[in-house]
Formats: structure tokens, sequence, C-alpha cells
């Protein structure tokens, strides 16, 4: 089978990779065999190299449709999603190469440019944690650590801040109103609580009264005492990609917004997690009613809330 060239340029089957800044540019290039096989049906390999000879051939939009169809065919082969949200970005169709590259991490969780990639997708949408989250991912021993410290930095110096506060200041002060009084309404501090965290997004407090972080990069929730020492609650499947984090008192339970497994995680009080629902969309934030019975889900690929039912 063959491959064509990533981007940051397009992947080559030698899994190296042609550079282009930061610009995604997509060019056609030399095609060779891949390194290892991968189980195809025959199908699915003769799609992907029609895909590959139409795509060096200019013919982008009839390229799109053959990788398609090989991903139909084969839905497990990471190269062949690679090359659709390399085809989707030049399209400027970012939801769909997010959802592409976001397959391939899944289907190889080392694939580290297609993760950066996945990053730059989120970006042009705006998702500014997701982008983030995913660039911190990288380790420092991928070539492509500094290119996504520098897009961190770039986020935070253009993500939207939240507007400050502003304190009135009265004309003159009350009657009998000592000044410190006044002084201290516009004092806030803060100081560090825990740390060693892995992408903390999601957090909460649970009916025991301590803290609960759900922890992006490495798929794990933390608990976190009074003192801010912290240790493993939970890990693993199905938790993939948590963001979003919630106690339900009514049930006694903990659920999960999997951003990168479309889906939400239910978590008991012993840290066993299991599935509550598939099918979502790029979950984002939880909200629960008073009542605990309905759980309310955005999704950020739809632009949706969903509306869960949870007990009647």
């Amino acid at each position: 089978m063959q491959r064509i060239f990533r981007f940051q340029g397009f992947r080559s089957v030698s899994r190296h990779a042609l550079f282009f800044g930061l610009v995604l540019a997509l060019s056609a290039s030399t095609l060779v065999m891949p390194p290892q096989a991968h189980a195809q049906n025959v199908e699915a390999a003769r799609l992907y190299n029609r895909g590959i000879d139409l795509y060096n051939k200019g013919n982008i939009d009839n390229a799109l449709s053959i990788f398609q169809q090989a991903a139909q065919a084969d839905p497990n082969y990471p190269d062949t999603f690679y090359n659709l949200g390399t085809i989707y970005f030049k399209l400027q169709n970012f939801p769909q190469a997010e959802s592409s590259f976001a397959r391939v991490t899944q289907l190889n969780v080392t694939d580290h440019q297609a993760r950066f990639n996945l990053g730059l997708a989120l970006e042009k949408q705006s998702k500014w944690d997701a982008a983030m989250a995913a660039f911190t991912q990288i380790p420092q021993s991928d070539a492509l650590y500094g290119e996504a410290q520098n897009k961190i930095r770039q986020i935070t110096a253009q993500k939207p801040q939240p507007p400050k506060e502003i304190i009135a200041t009265p004309a003159a002060k009350p009657i009998n109103t000592p000044a410190s009084a006044v002084e201290k309404i516009a004092k806030v501090s803060s100081k560090t609580m825990a740390s060693g965290f892995f992408g903390p997004t999601g957090i909460t407090t649970g009916g025991d009264g301590l803290l609960y972080v759900a922890n992006y990069s490495k798929n794990i929730i933390y608990q976190v005492n009074a003192s801010g020492e912290k240790k493993l609650f939970a890990q693993g499947d199905p938790l993939k990609g948590p963001v979003g984090l919630i106690y339900n008192a009514t049930t006694k339970e903990f659920y999960a917004a999997n951003y990168l497994g479309n889906s939400i995680a239910k978590i008991a009080t012993n840290g066993k997690v299991s599935t509550l629902l598939t099918g979502l969309k790029k979950p984002y934030y939880l909200s629960l009613d008073p009542t605990g019975k309905i759980l309310y889900v955005s999704e950020q690929e739809t632009n949706t809330i969903s509306k869960v039912q949870l007990a009647k």
C-alpha cells in the first residue's frame, strides 16, 4: 500500500514529515511502499491506492470521495484517516479535519504529528482549550515539541480573556464605614493547592467533600484532599480525553465528558468506570438539573446541547 505525504505537509509511507512552516500546504509527492504491512481487505487497499493516485493528479474532490470509501471498507487503518484529515484541512472543512485526525490518534496514540494537526484544526475553530490540550500532549522527545510549545504560547496570547471585574468606587465613603472595609472588596488572592496534573480540565466536588480533577492528556481522574494531596481515582477505558466532570448527588456517581471518545463515562464512588452514553459529537461541558435526573451536555462539533434522561 502507498501513502501520500502527510502535512504539516502530507505524510509518506516512510513516515518522514515534509515541513512547510505552519502553512499547511498540500503538494503532490513521490509515493513509496510502507515499511510495515497492514491487514486490509482487497477492496480497502484498492480504494486507498486509487485515492493516492487521484490526489497526486490534483483531483482532490474525487480523492476525498475515494478515501471516504476506503475508510468505510477498513475503519482501523490510521493512514486513511490521516489523508482524509489533510484533504479536509485543505478544503477548510476544519470540523471534519478535526474528526479525522482525532480518529488517527485513537488508532495510534503515539502518532504525535496527527495530534499536532488535530491541534491546528481545533485552533482554526477557536476551540482554544482543546487545541492547547492537543499540543500539550506532544512529548519533549518528539521533533514537533518546539512547534507545539510555540502554538501553546500563541494561543495563550490570542485566546479571548474574560472581562475584568469592574468595581465601582463610591464618590464618598459612607459615614461610619472604616476605610479598610471598602478596600477589602477589591482584594482577591489565590495560591496553588495541588500540582503535577496532566492537562487538567473538568473539576468537581464529590459527596465526600473531596475535589476531583479530570486529566485530558492521560485519561485519568485524580482525587484531591483539603491539603492538596492527590491520588488516582479512575483511569483507562472508557475515559478518552475527559473534559467536563460533574458529581450527581442523587445517583452518587460521577459523569465525565469524553471529548475524544464522543461519549459520556460514568464513574462509581469506588472508581469503577463504565460507559453511560455514546454517539455524541465532541462533548465538552456537563450540567445537572436540581433533581439529578437530567444531564445536559454541550457538543462542540454540532454547536448543540443534548439532554440526557438519567432516571424517571
